[in-house]
């Protein structure tokens, strides 16, 4: 169902980006963690448009701002080990 899967990784990283704003304020490189349900490259054409709308802010990846890509590959019980490894590298 890749509109569910759209439609899903669009809400994460609407969430994802609020504290981006926020940072946005503040000097130094944010980390933006990614989590998806399916495979990270799945996911790379909704998250491309993502980073569109963060350079308008002033984001550029790899100048200012880290992505760190985690994808479950289908496997929702792999969602809660690589949600606590994006919390131990630290996210925005």
């Amino acid at each position: 169902m890749p509109d569910r899967r759209s439609f899903v990784l669009a809400i994460t990283l609407s969430i994802l980006a609020s504290p981006v704003a926020v940072a946005a304020e503040q000097p130094g490189r944010a980390r933006i963690g990614v989590l998806s349900t399916s495979s990270v490259s799945d996911g790379l054409e909704m998250f491309k448009v993502f980073q569109e709308r963060l350079r308008e802010f002033g984001y550029v990846e790899g100048q200012n701002v880290v992505f760190e890509f985690r994808g479950a590959d289908g496997k929702n019980e792999r969602l809660s080990s690589l949600a606590r490894e994006l919390l131990r590298l630290n996210v925005e």
